[in-house]
């Protein structure tokens, strides 16, 4: 893996701007510098050219042509160099250092799935996609769009889930308007597939809006418009929280199921409003996030079982993701803006970029699993946008199609982007990874 650097002197000459650009090439051997003059009003796709034509000049191979991105302290250059001069207030006569980096590989349309309601829901693994609708229905397809199997799991409307990370088996969990969680499991015999419910969580007083699980699958929080944050034991040998039923009235002996009920470990309060959305800290395995209406994000201790910090914004939020690496948080709330956390700074402010280019509110934010700077943001303007966190102005690309409110987005698997909404459509973007 190489990286082409460019060191760029600026001048201030009577006739305007002249920029001097040193390129060379790190690599697993030497390549000499070469130095170059270019017009500060050159454009990205000029430095493209530059830096390919640079590239091919010293290449002992066949070359082929490579689209890059150019960072500049830590910014992707969007604009002109003189743009940048002038916006970053970079002094006249500094160094100014030009990173090369290989573009990323733009989405391209795949699947567009019509389905019978809206979709609340949607999550992907490496063997399946699953859609939750507010018919009650879980659907699971494979990466390609074809349908895998079905069941209606809920009285109501679904409006979260989540896939237990289980190397044995394959487990989702959903929480719906009907103030319930149910735990399922995903058997395959042969070529076919089942959904087969297993157990059904209780103990919310409203519709479930919110639900993280664990890194081991033995742990699930929720959290819905009860304002209540309830821990559930979901290890498929726990029986500790298992609920046992009366007796019947008519035989006096148990009644037969083969869905046992569950009830939480734990009820946490401490949010003034509906909890909708949460994630499990990756940074600590007894920390979780949760964002709610109350315009805070809460950090709780399952060990203190309370709250240890509270981040306070000036709007309510809806969606929530954190970086596996990083720790750092992005948000959606009711307005256009995407934002960048860093819940440990201790130093200015909480909020460290904010991210513009939407036109509706912000209903579902997911990083990117393997790349610590991508995430993708979905929208009510019925737009799914790809982002760099070094170009908070201009998103990387524009995903669209739905002809209606986006409600839900998902970026688990790195070359898959899936997504859902109002429209009763899921599509999927695929990536040439």
């Amino acid at each position: 893996m190489w990286k082409l650097l460019a060191n760029v002197v600026s001048n201030v000459v009577s006739q305007g701007w002249e920029v001097f650009v040193e390129v060379f090439v790190v690599s697993y051997r030497h390549i000499p510098s070469h130095t170059l003059s270019v017009p500060t009003d050159i454009t990205v796709d000029k430095l493209n050219m530059l830096a390919n034509k640079t590239l091919n000049n010293i290449s002992d191979k066949e070359f082929e042509s490579v689209a890059f991105d150019f960072l500049i302290s830590s910014t992707i250059l969007r604009t002109t160099l003189e743009e940048f001069v002038q916006e970053n207030h970079v002094p006249v006569e500094s160094v100014i250092s030009i990173e090369c980096i290989v573009q990323e590989p733009a989405p391209e349309p795949d699947s567009d799935i019509a389905l019978l309601d809206w979709i609340g829901a949607i999550r992907c693994n490496d063997k399946f996609i699953a859609s939750a609708t507010y018919g009650g229905e879980l659907v699971l397809w494979n990466h390609y769009g074809k349908k895998l199997t079905s069941s209606v799991l809920h009285e109501e409307a679904i409006k979260c889930l989540a896939l237990l990370p289980d190397q044995k088996e394959d487990r989702i969990v959903t929480g719906g308007h009907d103030q319930v969680l149910m735990l399922s499991d995903v058997e395959t015999h042969g070529s076919s597939t089942f959904i087969k419910p297993t157990c059904v969580l209780r103990g919310h007083e409203r519709s479930v809006e919110a639900i993280a699980v664990n890194t081991d699958g033995t742990r699930t929080v929720s959290g819905g418009f009860d304002k209540m944050l309830k821990v559930w034991n979901t290890d498929k040998d726990d029986t500790s929280t298992v609920f046992e039923k009366t007796r019947s009235e008519k035989t006096g002996k148990k009644k037969r199921t083969d869905i046992i009920t569950k009830i939480p470990m734990v009820t946490l309060s401490g949010h003034k409003d509906a909890i909708v959305s949460a994630v499990w800290s990756p940074n600590s395995a007894k920390e979780v996030l949760t964002v709610s209406w109350d315009h805070t994000i809460s950090i709780w201790d399952l060990e203190l079982a309370g709250q240890i910090n509270t981040l306070a914004a000036k709007k309510a939020f809806t969606s929530i993701s954190v970086c596996c690496s990083s720790g750092m948080l992005i948000t959606g709330s009711v307005d256009p803006v995407v934002r960048l956390w860093d819940p440990r700074s201790h130093e200015g402010t909480l909020v460290k970029q904010s991210f513009i280019g939407h036109c509706g509110w912000i209903s579902s934010v997911f990083w990117n699993k393997v790349k610590e700077n991508l995430f993708i943001s979905a929208s009510f303007d019925k737009t799914v946008k790809m982002w760099d966190v070094r170009s908070n102005k201009t998103p990387l690309y524009d995903l669209v199609g739905h002809s209606d409110r986006i409600l839900c987005c998902d970026w688990s698997v790195n070359e898959l982007i899936v997504s859902g909404g109002v429209d009763c459509t899921m599509k999927t973007y695929r990536r040439k990874m």
